[in-house]
């Protein structure tokens, strides 16, 4: 979390420098004021031109800016992963104590969602899954922010957890199933061995038949014997449905 009086004292004592742009995070800024600082240097030198002065002008704005600043304000500009994550519900609690003004709080949920499609979007998937999975706390249940959390971990290629999260999106009421098989995000997933086991499977990660009990794994694999049969033409209805009754008992 940064500070707004950290900041502030930084862009006095060296925003010719930039420093205080590095420490928000900001570093082609820094890097601009840096590259400023070095040309007027020069010219201040072998000119005589005291444009050097810009700089120093350039970092003491940037003092005054940051010293009259609402912490609201900082807060909102360049701690967002922060007020958003971890710390939010502490934030809204003392800034609508503090201030008289209304409680975020109840938006959370949306704003969240709404961080983490920006953080998608722009490519930064871990940050993304940070915000999704916030958003996860509030709604435990919500299909979208399942799948979009699949879409992530597709995207950062573990494919074990993205099916998991794909599945419980189904399971919680996601029906657009065609993005599953048309949606970009998951392509890392349909290339997956497993993908067309999963998607037969009714969208779920079909569990080992060795994890099951022995008497249950023997049933089951007897099923699965006679479902090919009568997929194969082998066995009739009648005769499938017969068998499967003097399986079950």
């Amino acid at each position: 979390m940064k500070s707004k009086k950290v900041a502030a004292l930084l862009a006095l004592f060296f925003g010719v420098f930039g420093v205080h742009r590095f420490y928000l995070g900001q570093k082609l800024l820094g890097i601009l004021y840096m590259i400023l600082f070095s040309v007027s240097l020069l010219i201040t030198i072998e000119e005589g031109a005291p444009l050097v002065v810009i700089s120093a002008i350039l970092g003491f704005i940037d003092f005054i800016l940051f010293a009259v600043m609402p912490i609201e304000d900082f807060d909102e500009k360049f701690n967002r992963k922060w007020l958003y994550g971890k710390g939010r519900r502490d934030y809204h609690r003392d800034f609508e104590k503090n201030s008289g003004r209304p409680s975020a709080k109840n938006n959370d949920f949306e704003e969240l969602k709404r961080l983490g499609i920006e953080a998608f979007r722009a490519y930064d998937f871990d940050e993304a899954i940070c915000f999704f999975e916030e958003a996860l706390e509030e709604q435990p249940n919500s299909p979208a922010i399942l799948f979009n959390l699949a879409c992530c971990f597709s995207m950062v290629e573990d494919s074990e957890t993205a099916f998991s999260y794909l599945e419980s999106a189904v399971r919680n009421g996601f029906d657009k199933t065609q993005k599953i098989h048309t949606h970009d995000a998951l392509a890392y997933l349909r290339i997956q061995s497993k993908f067309e086991d999963f998607v037969s499977n009714g969208y779920r990660v079909e569990k080992p038949l060795q994890a099951l009990p022995p008497e249950e794994n023997d049933l089951l694999t007897q099923l699965a014997k006679l479902g090919e049969l009568r997929e194969k033409g082998l066995l009739s209805e009648d005769e499938f449905t017969i068998q499967k009754k003097k399986l079950l008992g």
